[in-house]
């Protein structure tokens, strides 16, 4: 199946994804979307990740693009859900391409529950209080997920960037050019933080700060 609109694919960050997959794909505009689209054709986007992601099925290989930048108050939950690829597609109308911006201020911007296999790329995730970017939630965890091209900003010195509640472990995943931050000077803030159950994760290019750049 290839993706609607994109005959030879589309890039993330510059990378190119061919067009290959089993598995359906849907198109977020998180500015102009509506989540009566049927957003399986990029000029029919849905306006939220919750919609796109409730339109999905664990193990077939899903792919959502996702582009614009929206404030959301819910937490976007991947709840049960393995084989799935969250794509953030870069702004070619700004400077560098801006990534996908996704701003939570009372929440986890985004849970993992019992899901592995999910692939995120792409995003700039902006929390506040006592809540991480990416919270990894559940008994099981996850297993081989992979988090790429991503930029977290933690408004709160009580915040994460990558976490896991008590309990839940990420086994073997992959972690590559994840920029952590705080919002301010004034905020330090833990960047990955996982039990000591957690094993055989992979991390190259993963850069924390203390202050915002």
């Amino acid at each position: 199946m290839g993706y609607t609109n994109f005959p030879k694919g589309v890039s993330s960050m510059g990378v190119p994804f061919p067009a290959l997959t089993k598995g359906k794909v849907f198109f977020v505009d998180l500015e102009s979307g509506e989540d009566d689209n049927s957003g399986t054709i990029v000029s029919q986007p849905l306006l939220t990740l919750t919609a796109a992601i409730a339109k999905c099925s664990s193990g077939r290989g899903d792919f959502i693009y996702v582009i614009g930048k929206g404030s959301v108050t819910s937490t976007i939950a991947i709840t049960s859900l393995d084989n799935l690829s969250i794509i953030g597609i870069p702004n070619s109308n700004t400077p560098n391409g801006a990534q996908t911006r996704i701003s939570n201020s009372g929440a986890h911007a985004i849970t993992i529950t019992n899901s592995s296999k999910v692939f995120i790329d792409g995003l700039r995730l902006t929390v506040g209080g006592a809540y991480s970017g990416i919270s990894i939630e559940g008994g099981t965890g996850c297993f081989q997920n992979v988090f790429r091209d991503l930029a977290i900003v933690v408004s709160d010195t009580t915040g994460t960037g990558i976490s896991s509640v008590p309990g839940a472990s990420a086994n073997s995943c992959f972690f590559e050019n994840v920029s952590i931050r705080g919002s301010s000077v004034s905020v330090a803030t833990a960047g990955i933080s996982f039990p000591d159950n957690s094993k055989f994760n992979i991390y190259r290019d993963v850069y924390i700060s203390h202050f915002a750049q």
